[in-house]
């Protein structure tokens, strides 16, 4: 029985879009979202990767989608999903990575940049970054140093503890372009991270 997220959730929007990139029936009755038409009478729902992998483990013969942090921390079984090279890939850190890497070429000055069934023979085709929004003009000079100095520190000092979280560390190359979108930050007009 499948089960799917009652909320929304970013969670759904990469799984969804997934679906929908390889499978026209399911982009025009279900659709991409981060609540997309999931068919009600098919399954049920459950609220948060929590709430999905909780159901998954205590109800035989079910499947859903969770992160991959919570597949891997609770020991869920996952399944290998064709990717666009038409490999079955495993969900694991380097596969997220292989994913990510293959964006680094295309990827927009704003860096948001979708890597869903991204090209690659190991991309996982299930993937994708996690954003942070974030004003460049901060009201308060603190708090926006503040801010970007954690940010700055997540996306340097910070990769050495994803893997550990099973999240994919960055490529050296995205690191790069944050540090620039970083360095734009700032405070009636004086960068607060040089």
């Amino acid at each position: 029985s499948p089960l799917y997220r009652a909320d929304a959730s970013g969670t759904s929007n990469v799984f969804s879009g997934y679906l929908a990139s390889v499978s026209p029936e399911f982009k025009e009755k279900i659709g991409r979202g981060v609540q997309p038409g999931w068919i009600t009478n098919v399954g049920s729902a459950a609220k948060g990767n929590e709430g999905v992998m909780g159901q998954v483990k205590q109800t035989p013969n079910t499947i859903g989608y969770v992160e991959l942090t919570f597949a891997k921390t609770n020991n869920l079984p996952t399944a290998l999903i064709k990717n666009s090279s038409g490999n079955f890939i495993e969900a694991n850190l380097d596969s997220v990575s292989a994913a990510a890497a293959e964006s680094i070429g295309r990827m927009p000055e704003d860096l948001r940049v979708e890597i869903t069934n991204a090209a690659g023979a190991n991309a996982y085709p299930i993937a994708s970054y996690t954003y942070i929004l974030l004003t460049r003009e901060q009201k308060d000079a603190a708090k926006g140093k503040t801010l970007v100095d954690f940010l700055w520190w997540a996306t340097h000092d910070g990769q050495a503890m994803v893997k550990d979280l099973y999240y994919a560390p960055l490529p050296k190359e995205v690191v790069a372009k944050v540090e620039t979108r970083l360095k734009l930050v700032s405070n009636n007009g004086k960068q607060l991270r040089q």
